[in-house]
């Protein structure tokens, strides 16, 4: 191969198309995802295809999508700065800040400033379609490997040797890696510690998160950044006009986010001005190609009709006027919406705008004619107010029209606002009656438009007697349902039960008994009576009563005499016979007869249910019993007889379940009475029955203090409910004993969230020796492939001072797993770098031809001076393995360091034959030591040897091309 083939790159399609000659893409371009997908590498070889077997690893890797202009964003150049600059000279930082903040634009510019300066390249994987897209661990780890030609997933199996075989691939590559994946936290930590620390990592997020990094935190804009964006967009020039629209919009938008403030201007801006401000931000607007595309034939008309009169206030009718009659037909109907709000800017500028719409249609008209009104006649509500004259004459002249059209109705609704409001008074030809009727329905209409919640129950109130004498049932309803509404809107519990009230008394006698009876129960739980209507509401309980037994709904009917009972403080005699006949038809009659007895005889109901809850021969009725237990919680007879219902173990569940629910709140205060194995079973009952989640949590927090293995195993069962995994880990936190360490590690296995995993883990590590001595035990037994794993992750992060070094050193010894001497390789080399004994245990692992290339990778430029402390160390592996080292990284100065042990303090043969070839290595390789190699060598020969040295001397010398 030429050199001219040699240096240039080529770009390789990884989905396996032909090679292209030249650069990803153009840099201005927004690409997608198809296009994106082109990778610019350069080989040391002949160009490779990423997803064909790795011959030869790739040198340099470009994959970067387009880059956006800086012009995208304003206010930002200061974090920009200092990105660029920790990018040079941090090993990861962190972008983070709400969603349309800017994150992704930033770290887009501010990668392609600095790509130059990492000679191995720059990759952003993954690159999505939005930021919410959500990836797996296990996905980013294969494509980041991907990139340089590497297939993850035929060479490895497992999470962690993913892991491990991506920190390899990456080993001593200066490149920059961009994760913008919304990735949490577990998932970031666990690929930034896999992650070399040669690599930088750019991360972006909407939290902050994985601490230990660089925060680059994105705020909202302030007043001046809000001003520079509006003008970006809408290209607004340097005028005053121009400057006050700004300043407008400025005050409605300051401190949104920049996305938020891209979309709003446009809508927001011809809704506020008034049409002699506007005509520059049409033009400026017009420019943006995105929305004269849409806005393109509306646009190009009010400019040449504008142009063609100038913009004097005076000259606006005619070119509006010009405009409603030509190209009404032509424009959609976003179109005719935004040249309706143009309109009404008009009217507010004090022009009538009603004569342009005159001449359209009904149907054309509506909407203009609904903006008009809501906008200019009906937004204020002060009594100075006066409709225009021209205005008020097409009212009189639409009510005086014998008609229904949408006219006269919008007329109608006026003339009730400005008659409440205003003194608004008509022509006299109409009959009082009607027109009050007419104004008060028009009147009402409005304020629930307008949302005036306040004005409604009048209106309501005054047109009740219209309603009901001319048996106008369905306005009747309308207008309750309207007082309901403005009841919940403004808090008023009066005003709504009055309304359900009324409305469910007419419902009754229409015959719409269910509807009645909603009405009537939405009445009785907002307020325990209605002032001077209880004993009408009580007649009315009753007879609904009477309708539902009719029809044998015995349950609504029972509830019914209930509620008439207690409203009624004198009950009449036959509802008491009834709920008394019910007693001893079944449990379901009897729960409710109890109910209603107990409206009006509490005692008695209590007694009742006492007594059935001791009924063991009929389940069902004990399971009513203890529900309707619930209403007697100041009662000790009832607590205690629900606790027992609760705990006995040989109860059906349904039973239990009941008494928890009934019990509530006081079910911890409660549980304090009983022995120490029934209040763990009781609270393992509150965990998973009672409905109030405070309760549940408290319940948690009691079994973490009791902490014993029993109350553990219920700890771990709330780990499957989401909602109580804060409570959960505090529960944890409450446990000191070591006999609950099974419990947590089988936990820590499970299918848990990381968030709550990470809490477990930290829990285990406080335990000590005492967690080290577990894991010890539980990788030993080898009960499976994951818990041996989670033994070696979990003692790498004991201290050493609790034996986790030495464990891990042992098990390295002992286990003949090619995986898992791996693993434990991996866990040791965190600590190499502190640890005397880890960096003993790695060259142990280098002494073994097996382990010699995984255990490589973590020597690389190590310490060379706290090696040479371990040349005598009593473990003759131990020094083989330091030998080797010094062979592949030493120079001069180690090859005598090498020598003066080999003459002095090295006794062992087999270690003698690693010094013998190490010295022959440095020679060959080191200019400066070949003779000192030589001579040592030739010395050597001349004394008397066993074979294998003096073989392995012969062997050098031959090598150095020494006869």
């Amino acid at each position: 191969m030429d050199s001219a083939s040699q240096n240039s790159p080529r770009v390789i399609n990884t989905q396996g198309s032909p090679y292209y000659e030249g650069s990803v893409k153009a840099e201005n371009d927004f690409i997608g995802r198809d296009q994106y997908n082109f990778i610019n590498c350069v080989f040391d070889d002949n160009g490779i295809s990423p997803l064909a077997p790795r011959v030869a690893r790739q040198a340099k890797c470009e994959y970067l999508p387009g880059r956006f202009s800086e012009n995208q964003f304003v206010d930002r150049k200061k974090e920009l700065k200092l990105i660029e600059k920790n990018l040079l000279e941090k090993k990861a930082i962190f972008i983070w800040g709400a969603e349309g903040f800017g994150k992704t634009t930033l770290a887009n510019v501010a990668c392609h400033k600095v790509k130059d300066k990492f000679p191995n390249g720059s990759v952003w994987p993954l690159y999505p379609d939005t930021n919410s897209t959500r990836y797996e661990l296990e996905t980013v780890v294969e494509e980041i490997a991907r990139l340089w030609g590497e297939d993850v997933v035929a060479r490895s199996n497992g999470r962690q040797a993913k892991l491990h075989r991506l920190s390899w691939l990456l080993n001593m590559k200066n490149a920059l890696i961009v994760l913008d994946l919304n990735l949490d936290d577990d998932t970031l930590r666990q690929i930034k510690m896999a992650i070399p620390d040669s690599c930088t990592l750019l991360i972006t997020g909407r939290k902050k998160i994985l601490d230990g990094v660089d925060f680059v935190k994105l705020d909202e804009l302030d007043a001046q950044s809000c001003m520079e964006l509006i003008r970006n967009e809408t290209g607004m020039e340097d005028s005053p006009g121009n400057k006050h629209i700004c300043r407008i919009l400025c005050r409605e938008f300051c401190n949104k986010s920049p996305g938020y403030i891209k979309y709003e201007t446009i809508k927001y801006s011809f809704q506020k001005f008034a049409i002699s401000e506007i005509d520059s931000l049409l033009l400026s607007l017009h420019r943006r190609s995105e929305l004269a595309q849409k806005q393109s034939s509306l646009f190009n008309k009010l400019r040449r009709k504008f142009s063609e009169v100038g913009f004097g206030i005076e000259q606006i009718d005619p070119v509006f006027k010009d405009i409603f009659t030509e190209i009404w037909g032509e424009i959609s109907e976003q179109e005719r919406q935004i040249l309706f709000s143009v309109a009404v800017c008009a009217a507010q500028a004090g022009h009538d705008a009603l004569k342009y719409i005159s001449h359209l249609t009904e149907e054309q008209s509506e909407y203009p004619l609904r903006t008009l009104i809501e906008r200019q006649l009906l937004l204020t509500s002060s009594p100075r107010y006066h409709p225009p004259p021209l205005f008020k004459q097409w009212i009189i002249s639409e009510q005086i029209k014998n008609n229904t059209t949408y006219h006269r109705r919008m007329a109608e609704y006026f003339l009730g606002y400005a008659q409440r409001h205003h003194n608004f008074t008509i022509a006299e030809n109409f009959e009082a009656l009607e027109l009050e009727r007419i104004n008060l329905q028009g009147g009402l209409k409005w304020v629930i438009d307008q949302q005036e919640w306040q004005f409604v129950a009048q209106y309501v109130d005054a047109l009740n007697s219209y309603w009901l004498s001319t048996y106008c049932w369905h306005e009747f309803k309308n207008g309750m349902d309207w007082a309901i509404e403005a009841g919940k809107k403004l808090k008023n519990n009066k005003l709504t039960a009055w309304a359900y009230h009324q409305r469910g008394s007419v419902l009754m006698c229409q015959g719409e008994f269910n509807d009645a009876l909603q009405d009537l129960t939405q009445a009785q739980q907002l307020l325990p009576y209605i002032p001077d209507n209880s004993v009408d509401l009580a007649t009315t309980w009753h007879n609904i009563g009477i309708l539902h037994e009719a029809e044998h709904r015995i349950e609504e009917a029972t509830q019914a005499y209930g509620r008439s009972l207690y409203l009624n403080q004198n009950p009449n005699r036959p509802t008491r016979e009834y709920l008394e006949k019910f007693l001893e038809v079944s449990p379901d009659h009897r729960y409710l007869a109890i109910e209603g007895i107990r409206l009006f005889d509490p005692n008695r109901a209590l007694n009742l249910c006492l007594q059935d809850v001791a009924r063991i021969d009929n389940i069902q009725l004990r399971e009513r019993a203890a529900w309707g237990l619930r209403n007697f919680l100041g009662n000790p007879k009832a607590i205690q007889a629900l606790l027992r219902l609760a705990v006995s173990a040989d109860e059906d569940a349904k039973v239990a379940k009941q008494a928890v629910i009934s019990l509530g709140p006081q079910s911890i205060q409660v549980s304090q009475n009983l022995g120490l194995n029934d209040r763990i079973n009781f609270l393992s009952q509150v965990i998973a029955f009672q409905p109030e989640l405070g309760v549940r949590e408290a319940a948690l927090l009691l079994l973490g203090q009791i902490g014993t293995p029993a109350a553990v195993s219920q700890i771990v069962w709330a780990f499957n409910d989401e909602q109580l995994h804060r409570a959960a880990i505090q529960a944890l936190n409450e446990l000191n004993n070591p006999s609950i360490l099974p419990n947590l590690f089988e936990l820590v296995m499970s299918n848990i969230p990381a968030t709550a995993s990470e809490q477990i883990v930290k829990k285990i590590i406080s335990f000590g020796p005492y967690a080290a001595e577990f894991l010890d035990k539980e990788f030993r037994r080898g009960s499976s492939l994951p818990a041996q794993e989670w033994s070696i992750r979990l003692l790498s992060q004991i201290p050493e001072e609790n034996r986790g070094t030495a464990i891990l050193d042992a098990l390295l010894q002992e286990t003949q797993n090619f995986d898992l001497q791996s693993q434990i390789i991996y866990a040791l080399s965190f600590r190499a770098a502190t640890s005397d004994l880890a960096l003993a245990s790695l060259l142990l692992a280098f002494a073994d031809d097996g382990l010699r290339d995984t255990a490589r990778n973590y020597l690389i430029n190590s310490n060379l001076t706290r090696i040479a402390n371990l040349l005598g160390h009593r473990d003759p592996r131990v020094r083989i393995g330091a030998v080797r080292v010094f062979a592949e990284q030493g120079g001069a100065q180690q090859i005598g360091l090498l020598i003066q042990n080999l003459y002095q303090a090295e006794r062992v043969p087999d270690v003698q034959v690693e010094y013998i070839r190490a010295i022959g290595t440095i020679g060959r390789y080191h200019n400066q030591a070949y003779k000192m190699a030589v001579d040592t060598l030739i010395n050597l020969k001349k004394q008397p040897l066993n074979i294998k040295i003096r073989q392995e001397i012969e062997n050098q010398l031959s090598l150095l091309e020494i006869e």
